[in-house]
């Protein structure tokens, strides 16, 4: 969209450019039992929780007429496979009965309270999107986002929905089932002829999912630029949600930028085999030289 002078307040992005932006999703220290709504400003990074409840009003309709139509098309399978089992057994065509019934039964026929009736919460709520079944284990993503347009008094608001994203699996995970995370301080200056710099590290493994242990082993790898002071090599195994914390230093011999991501997981299955995993989000430290000293 073309930028004017009194543009909205937020982030710009010019043509055919891109905004990548990472977020760290946390479990809920006590399980709700309704649905949890967050809200993070891009633009100021801050998070509230005066999240309007009309913005998940279409993410809800959406959801129901997902529903509604895999619901349909499963009874019109069921209705032609039962037919076909009846044309296979060279049963004599349907009397004008048994035509009023299945059409009774067909979702088309029905009204929103009969196919509501044997549902415990409405359709298009916010409580049939968040599934307590599921509310472990899956999150609902709205990105809302407003822009001008051709005019200065023309506002484009408008949203991004991502759905049934699974973020904590009950027992399987196609991706790595632990989460590693670590704490540091990324900006740090220091005399390097006084000797190396120590920089203390806290480190996080979580297992992701909610039902399951995982049998792991931890490694850190080293390079020429800086080594690790702490628990660099060791196996374990975390039951569901469980979490690891446990500190480590890292040594740095000198100034610049270094990533401090040098996790590598291995995962023993039930069945004997294993997975290795290597994590591409980096911990970039950055390292001055203190001149004054």
């Amino acid at each position: 969209p073309k930028q004017h002078t009194n543009a909205i307040d937020g982030h710009s992005i010019s043509w055919q450019e891109q905004a990548t932006i990472h977020f760290l999703i946390c479990p809920l220290e006590s399980s709700p039992s309704q649905c949890t709504l967050s809200e993070c400003n891009v633009r100021d990074g801050g998070e509230s929780s005066n999240y309007p409840r009309s913005a998940t009003d279409f993410i809800c309709l959406e959801h129901a007429h997902e529903q509604f139509t895999a619901t349909l098309i499963e009874h019109q399978k069921e209705l032609a496979r039962i037919e076909a089992e009846q044309e296979k057994e060279g049963q004599h065509p349907r009397s004008v009965h048994e035509i009023r019934r299945a059409n009774a039964t067909n979702p088309n026929n029905l009204t929103n309270a009969e196919l509501c009736k044997n549902q415990p919460f409405h359709p298009t709520s916010q409580a049939c999107l968040c599934s307590p079944h599921l509310s472990s284990s899956e999150i609902n993503v709205i990105c809302s986002w407003k822009t001008k347009g051709d005019t200065p008094d023309n506002v484009i608001v408008g949203q991004h929905h991502l759905r049934s994203l699974v973020v904590r699996p009950q027992n399987k995970s196609k991706t790595c089932p632990l989460l590693v995370t670590a704490t540091f301080d990324a900006r740090m200056e220091h005399d390097f002829s006084t000797g190396p710099l120590n920089v203390p590290m806290e480190v996080s493994i979580r297992n992701r999912l909610v039902s399951s242990k995982v049998d792991f082993e931890f490694f850190m790898e080293t390079t020429s630029d800086f080594d690790f002071i702490g628990p660099e090599c060791f196996r374990k195994t975390l039951d569901g949600g469980e979490e690891l914390v446990f500190p480590m230093e890292a040594v740095i011999f000198q100034s610049g930028m270094h990533d401090l991501q040098c996790v590598r997981l291995t995962i023993y299955q039930d069945d004997g085999t294993e997975a290795p995993y290597v994590f591409p989000l980096q911990w970039i430290v950055k390292v001055n030289t203190d001149v004054e000293g």
